[in-house]
């Protein structure tokens, strides 16, 4: 008789054949696939914020852009380097990241520079999805865009995601003329995070945006730290509500495609 190694002719089954491992030289981990640029500050950051890891159900890796704070960000970001960012970018990727995105909206100013300088897809603001979410709404119905503070916000960074004069594109400043304390206290004083002072301020905000604004069909939110207050928002105002948390797990999904074949060797 023969072994129960061998077919029915006695010869050897070949061994199954399983998943493979590819070698990645020089990564520094595996399985990281969203790599996520941060300023160089420090600052409370509640589940949700795009900095907080816990706010993904899956692995993120961060790098911290040496130099470009909060300030330079949203006030003088063309005077900084783009180098600098686009360095920080590139090293995300010789450590896998098969994606990059960034902390702040107002990083779309460099969008097109670190997109030409990486082998991966790049999504630097949650501004990228306003015009696909322009078209998505009926001639009738304008998309809402919810920034952090409008007077910062420039033709320069609406061009570099493609938002264009003719858009159904309304803006609201969130934390302008000091209306958003919590807010403040956080980014401009460093102090604790206040999250249900902080979901009072947007969501009165936003309130008066929306009731202004009546022909609004959605809302994207371009702050790094409003996916928080993202689900507050649309059970308060009945409106899709697109932000950084939509976009990284749009492009996490595309980049690690869920695996439809069943194993019929059951």
């Amino acid at each position: 008789m023969g072994s129960i190694a061998q077919g029915r002719q006695g010869s050897a089954a070949p061994p199954t054949k399983g998943p493979v491992a590819r070698v990645r030289k020089g990564v520094l981990a595996y399985g990281v696939p969203i790599g996520i640029l941060v300023l160089d500050d420090s600052y409370a950051c509640a589940v949700g914020d795009v900095r907080n890891a816990m706010t993904y159900d899956f692995p993120v890796m961060y790098r911290r852009i040496e130099g470009l704070d909060i300030h330079t960000a949203t006030r003088k970001l063309a005077d900084f380097p783009v180098e600098q960012v686009v360095q920080s970018a590139q090293a995300l990727v010789r450590d896998g990241a098969r994606a990059i995105t960034a902390e702040c909206g107002y990083l779309a100013l460099y969008q097109r520079e670190v997109a030409a300088a990486v082998s991966v897809p790049v999504f630097l603001s949650s501004l990228l999805q306003v015009p696909w979410v322009e078209r998505m709404l009926g001639p009738h119905l304008a998309v809402g865009v919810c920034v952090a503070r409008a007077e910062f916000l420039t033709r320069a960074h609406l061009e570099a995601v493609g938002i264009t004069d003719g858009m159904r594109v309304k803006f609201m400043g969130v934390e302008d003329e000091g209306r958003a304390p919590a807010f403040e206290a956080v980014f401009l004083g460093g102090q604790d995070l206040d999250v249900g002072a902080a979901e009072q301020d947007i969501i009165r905000n936003v309130g008066e945006f929306v009731h202004r604004n009546p022909d609004l069909g959605a809302l994207v939110l371009e702050c790094s730290s409003y996916p928080t207050y993202g689900r507050a928002i649309q059970r308060e105002f009945g409106l899709p509500v697109f932000d950084y948390y939509t976009l990284i797990r749009f492009v996490y999904e595309a980049v690690c495609h869920r695996s439809w074949v069943q194993d019929d060797r059951k």
